[in-house]
């Protein structure tokens, strides 16, 4: 297993969550390699113990995310993991997606995404199922789509497949992903033990400010659906056959 981190810090906060990221993923129970890809970071991101590929200047998520599987591919690893700075993976996350891949003979695996803080808008997303993907109302367990924070794919996915990199932000660009990989005739499935928690960044903001992190977050997204509906005229009517994934219901 390879876990691919796509990064771009320029913040002292963005750093220090890069370095509890990087200590979760350490602590795995599960061996991998850890792929961090710095997006254009000023100045460069400079970590000890762990493999850092550079790109100068700031492509996207998606470049970065292709940067690093080319390197898992050039490792040889059977699976390439995702997740982000902002994210805290549990200690046996790397295990559990691995297990669900074995166990449902699925082609990709999305975990279970927790909040890491605790605020009102961070519970929301944790009953709106904000960053669990989407699971198939005729086909339980198996997933539209499911996140790059929270997600592994077979190797062989990527023989075939990359971001597209059209997407320049973090935006939907993950949800092209999969729509891609299924119509390939490859399955995503749910792994409900998978925990990550993500760090939406509401703690010790005013109240004000919350709620303005909060737009900016469906903003973005809502920018990069508009993309996305614009190459899969068929998205919105899959999408209103799915359900959302509570993390109340999960483990």
């Amino acid at each position: 297993v390879a876990v691919v981190v796509p990064a771009r810090c320029r913040s002292l906060s963005e750093k220090a969550m890069l370095k509890r990221l990087l200590a979760a993923l350490r602590a795995q129970t599960h061996p991998s390699a850890i792929v961090l890809v710095d997006d254009g970071s000023d100045p460069p991101i400079a970590e000890q113990h762990v493999e850092i590929i550079r790109i100068p200047r700031r492509l996207g998520p998606a470049a970065a995310r292709n940067r690093g599987c080319e390197r898992a591919l050039a490792l040889g690893v059977d699976v390439v993991a995702f997740t982000d700075v902002d994210c805290v993976p549990a200690p046996d996350w790397v295990e559990r997606l691995v297990g669900a891949l074995r166990d449902t003979s699925a082609h990709a695996v999305g975990g279970t995404t927790r909040a890491f803080d605790r605020a009102a808008l961070a519970r929301y997303h944790e009953r709106n199922g904000t960053l669990n993907g989407r699971e198939l109302a005729h086909r339980p367990g198996e997933l539209l789509y499911a996140p790059t924070c929270n997600l592994a794919v077979h190797a062989e996915v990527f023989r075939e497949l990359r971001f597209d990199q059209a997407f320049a932000t973090a935006a939907a660009e993950d949800i092209d992903l999969c729509l891609r990989a299924a119509r390939a005739g490859f399955r995503i499935r749910h792994a409900p033990g998978a925990i990550v928690r993500h760090d939406f960044g509401y703690d010790g903001r005013h109240p004000l400010a919350q709620l303005r992190r909060f737009w900016s977050q469906f903003r973005r997204s809502a920018e990069g659906e508009r993309r996305l509906t614009a190459r899969h005229p068929q998205y919105a009517r899959s999408f209103a056959s799915t359900r959302e994934i509570s993390c109340a219901s999960a483990p």
